[in-house]
């Protein structure tokens, strides 16, 4: 979340794959290669 302060607007994308990128991230997510050692998080549904 972004506390204290309102969300942005990011869609949702449905996807039947994703490549992990060690060290990099998720390829084509918004946040690939965004900044050295980021500890982003994702979240997966089935």
């Amino acid at each position: 979340g972004r506390h204290g302060i309102g969300s942005e607007d990011h869609e949702i994308l449905d996807r039947e794959e994703i490549e992990c990128v060690a060290g990099r991230g998720l390829l084509d997510d918004r946040f690939f290669d965004y900044k050295e050692d980021y500890k982003g998080q994702i979240t997966l549904f089935d």
